[in-house]
């Protein structure tokens, strides 16, 4: 129970530095991204906050966000192709 509690405290709070760090970045008219890396890395292992109740689940979380953007990516970079021919 102690662990599940932990989890859900963790990942409530990372929701909410990320929404904070995206106003901010909204606020200040740029994308939100550079942010998000540099919560990222202080989050991460061996960061200022580690996360360890939630650090499988961001773990799994985190390659399931990059194959997203690589099939974004890819289909982004696909419609420009084809609009072109």
């Amino acid at each position: 129970m102690h662990t599940s509690l932990a989890l859900l405290l963790e990942l409530g709070v990372i929701l909410v530095g990320l929404s904070v760090l995206g106003a901010a970045a909204r606020r200040w008219s740029f994308s939100p991204i550079p942010l998000y890396l540099l919560a990222g890395l202080a989050l991460g292992n061996g960061g200022i906050a580690p996360v360890a109740a939630a650090g499988d689940f961001v773990e799994i979380g985190a390659s399931i966000g990059v194959v997203l953007l690589l099939l974004t990516l890819g289909q982004c970079s696909a419609l420009g192709i084809m609009s072109h021919i």
